[in-house]
């Protein structure tokens, strides 16, 4: 896609006051994309307080001053009952990562989409206008925190680069293209829902952390799942590179046919070409020289480690030198929601937010010998059996929220376990059996969770209850 050929087209935008589509219509705007539909579902008149809302991490000054700047523009606004009307009449319709979980979208969006209108997203101008050099990262778990370590590492670095996650904590840079050149990084946190969407280029390094079942809400299937991850690599180049994870059997499938140089780490067995530990020593393969250690690096558990080896991995294909790797690992301490530990006193506190999933549980369950489980939350049309068997394999307490997920697990759950109708009721069940030494573990392993917390933070809550 060239900005060029959608000029004189019917631009159509939704999802209007979030992140992306504020992002979206400011940048074709003020590269003479003219004829531009916003829509939104909310009413006029909430239309101030929902974006602020959606950019409520970003600094109040900023924020105002985006919003000011998208209500100016003079484009075609469609709000509450006006929305999606004029969508069939769209020749582009650019749509937020989210838009597939709005009800309201069905049907109209979803016939629009099925009727050949072109659907492209932010992450697809990402792929199409960037001259930099682009550094994918996608995957089930650990896509955030690998990204935001080569991040750090690339800090370290005399490489100019831009990061663009998938938060609404982190600032999108699409405003920058025009600045990017040819030896510059844009590095990238990619999800399923934007791969759903699709893209129309492969990235110089796509980084492929694992692939578990996720979401299969969204995707019906398993292997539906799948090929949308895969599909981050399909338009890849032979001058391109992937990053994969031989310890990931989903990924070691993948990786046969992916067009790129194919690049593995590994915490196991020792790879040809990649990176691999030894003795606690992290290795680059193609010299065996030693690029830094395991004890440098400061996060918990195997399957951060393996986040490590991937962002290492990464930069040293595009050059990093070791010391400046070792020094950005060394100095790496986590991202929020992500195993934080955020009650330490007498027992210990974990916020674990971002476990979504029956796997991403299953994972952190593995740093500690017998946390208090605290879980819950709605289905993503994921089996719980795992989970439940390793429970009760260890026979946990654990404490359950309300939810669909809930229920299942429950249907499969063969110990005791204690029901909350909140994080904060959760915590009053356990504290007066809480001993020295004792962990509580807050891994959700389901969707929606947070609405558990009442607009608080784990950490918050436990403070006041603990």
């Amino acid at each position: 896609m060239k900005i060029e050929e959608i000029k004189d087209k019917n631009v159509h935008v939704v999802g209007t006051s979030g992140v992306e589509g504020e992002t979206i219509i400011r940048f074709l705007y003020k590269h003479g994309v003219k004829n531009i539909t916003a829509h939104d579902f909310i009413e006029k008149d909430d239309f101030a307080s929902n974006f602020l809302k959606f950019h409520s991490l970003m600094p109040k000054e900023i924020r105002v001053n985006i919003f000011n700047e998208l209500r100016s523009l003079p484009i075609n606004f469609k709000f509450k009952d006006e929305y999606l009307d004029g969508i069939e009449e769209a020749d582009i319709i650019f749509a937020s990562q989210g838009w597939i979980k709005k009800e309201i979208n069905f049907p109209k969006l979803k016939q629009a989409k099925d009727s050949g209108i072109t659907f492209s997203s932010m992450l697809d101008l990402y792929f199409s206008l960037s001259k930099a050099k682009i550094v994918a990262v996608t995957g089930t778990n650990g896509k955030s925190t690998t990204s935001r370590i080569i991040n750090a590492i690339l800090e370290k670095s005399t490489l100019k680069h831009y990061f663009a996650g998938n938060d609404r904590a982190n600032v999108q840079v699409l405003d920058f293209l025009d600045n990017f050149n040819a030896e510059d990084i844009l590095l990238l946190e990619v999800s399923d829902r934007q791969l759903m969407i699709g893209i129309k280029k492969g990235p110089f390094i796509g980084v492929l952390t694992n692939i578990t079942p996720n979401h299969l809400d969204d995707h019906g299937t398993f292997e539906n799942y799948i090929k949308v991850k895969k599909s981050l690599f399909d338009q890849q180049e032979s001058s391109d590179f992937a990053v994969i994870n031989s310890g990931d059997e989903i990924s070691m499938e993948i990786s046969v046919s992916i067009p790129a140089q194919v690049y593995f780490y590994s915490l196991k067995k020792p790879v040809d070409r990649g990176v691999w530990v030894k003795d606690r020593d992290i290795i680059w393969a193609e010299s065996g020289e030693i690029i830094c250690s395991l004890s440098d690096v400061k996060l918990m558990g195997s399957h951060n480690i393996e986040n490590v080896l991937a962002s290492i991995l990464t930069a040293k294909i595009l050059g990093v030198k070791n010391d400046q790797i070792k020094e950005a690992v060394s100095n790496f301490t986590g991202i929020e929601n992500r195993l934080n530990l955020v009650f330490d006193k007498e027992f210990k506190v974990y916020d674990d937010l971002q476990s979504t999933s029956p796997q991403a549980t299953l994972t952190a369950l593995k740093v500690f010998k017998d946390p208090i489980l605290i879980l819950g939350g709605d289905n993503k049309n994921l089996d719980y059996s795992g989970l439940a068997a390793e429970i009760s394999k260890r026979n946990l307490k654990v404490v359950i929220l309300p939810g669909t997920a809930s229920d299942e697990l429950l249907k499969k759950l063969t110990v005791p376990f204690t029901l909350a109708s909140d994080f904060s009721d959760a915590l009053f069940k356990i504290k007066d059996n809480l001993k020295t030494g004792d962990i509580v573990l807050v891994s959700p392993g389901a969707a929606y969770f947070s609405k558990y917390l009442n607009g608080k933070k784990v950490g918050e809550i436990s403070e006041e209850i603990l």
